[in-house]
């Protein structure tokens, strides 16, 4: 469960990363 919770914020801050980099 810990390593699904982990593995969608590092998802999400991927996210977050690409959404700076098209800006």
């Amino acid at each position: 469960m810990f390593l699904l919770t982990l593995k969608i914020m590092l998802e999400q801050i991927a996210l977050r990363d690409t959404e700076t980099q098209a800006c």
